[in-house]
């Protein structure tokens, strides 16, 4: 042991605290690995058989086994394989064996050894590896511990999320049909109040859609995000955008217009994404567009692709603001205002198997381009 260098025995003393599994069938070289190891102050557990390593392995399984290859009573590969140690295993694995095979080498790594080493070896080589390879195995460890410490956390926040959406969406529902019900009965006959009324029931709306594009989010974080392909009617569902947004366009003073051409009336898509989708392009318009604008929504087949798009007089948007324009789903600002409904448009345009993007318009303001894949895309 005096030849050992001091500062090897004190390296990587955090894992000190370490449990290795020695499998080693002469006595001699068994005495003189556990006193080395002993030295670098790890506990070892030696072993002289397979069987008694394989007691003392599923009694109190190790961070690191020490296996010699062949044994009186069995094969130390054949009792990783059987024990499940390799490198999909959190145990680290080194065979210390008098064989420099090649064949022997190569069958120990596909097992998935992390080390091989041929006897006789030199102390301080020995303690370097055990030492590097503990300290590999605690910070994959201490990420794994993080990775998981993560993904509890999202799963609570997506958790709470649900509750809180589902819960809002119920009375927001009731009140939503309430006011639908009130103008549509004529209960309210003063044109003034039958405006408020109309102008809270499209509120009602938005607000429906913001929290659908919540939850939708979060099915997408978890992959559970699947379209509903069928024939979609072009005409129908701009009108009902224009309907939606009629008294937002009064509110600021902006006009909506659509256009659909005609070999772009009728899509192969799910409508229900298409027309959020739409909505929330729609909303960012008009909260950039100036007074007296219009913002023009158009469905086209350049090419035979369908190709929608939204287009205001807002201001010029930096290279670096397009890039950034439709946040991922999970990305720090995906769920927050403003970037709530564009995250949401990211989501749809890749559940559509589509492209989207924002451009400069040359002549002043913004284009927001959505192009759909040019047959229907496969469902699910």
């Amino acid at each position: 042991m005096a030849g050992i260098d001091a500062s090897a025995l004190s390296c990587y003393n955090d894992c000190m605290s370490c449990r290795i599994l020695v499998l080693e069938d002469d006595e001699g070289l068994r005495f003189y690995v556990r006193e080395l190891l002993a030295s670098a102050g790890y506990e070892t557990q030696c072993c002289g058989t397979v069987a008694e390593a394989r007691r003392s392995f599923l009694a109190n399984p190790p961070d690191l086994i020490v296996a010699d290859i062949d044994l009186p009573d069995g094969n130390g590969m054949e009792l990783c394989r059987e024990l499940g140690v390799g490198l999909n295993s959190d145990v680290r694995l080194i065979f210390l064996t008098g064989s420099g095979e090649m064949k022997l080498r190569l069958q120990a790594f596909r097992l998935g050894a992390h080390d091989y080493m041929v006897k006789p070896f030199a102390a301080e080589e020995f303690l370097a590896r055990v030492q590097i390879h503990l300290a590999n195995k605690k910070t994959s460890d201490e990420l794994a511990r993080q990775t998981q410490e993560v993904e509890l956390r999202q799963r609570l926040r997506q958790t709470v999320t649900n509750m809180l959406v589902h819960d809002l969406r119920n009375p927001l529902t009731v009140i939503k049909g309430t006011l639908d019900l009130t103008l549509r009965r004529g209960l309210i006959t003063e044109p003034q109040h039958r405006n408020l009324l109309a102008s809270a029931d499209n509120a009602a709306d938005l607000m429906i859609l913001m929290l659908n594009d919540i939850l939708d989010i979060g099915q997408a974080e978890r992959g559970t995000l699947k379209a509903n392909i069928s024939s979609v009617q072009l005409d129908p569902l701009m009108l009902k955008i224009r309907d939606i947004f009629e008294p937002e366009c009064k509110k600021r003073q902006v006009r909506l217009e659509s256009r659909v051409a005609p070999e772009a009336a009728c899509l192969e898509t799910d409508s229900n994404f298409l027309f959020r989708l739409l909505a929330n392009l729609v909303f960012q318009a008009l909260k950039v567009s100036p007074k007296g604008e219009t913002v023009l929504l158009e469905c086209a087949r350049p090419g035979g692709r369908p190709r929608l798009t939204v287009a205001d007089r807002g201001p010029k948007l930096t290279d670096e603001e397009k890039k950034n324009c439709f946040p991922k789903p999970g990305g720090q600002d995906s769920r927050c205002a403003p970037s709530l409904g564009l995250t949401f448009c990211s989501v749809a345009a890749e559940v559509l198997k589509g492209d989207i993007r924002v451009e400069n318009r040359p002549d002043g303001g913004r284009l927001y381009i959505l192009d759909l894949p040019a047959a229907a895309p496969a469902q699910g």
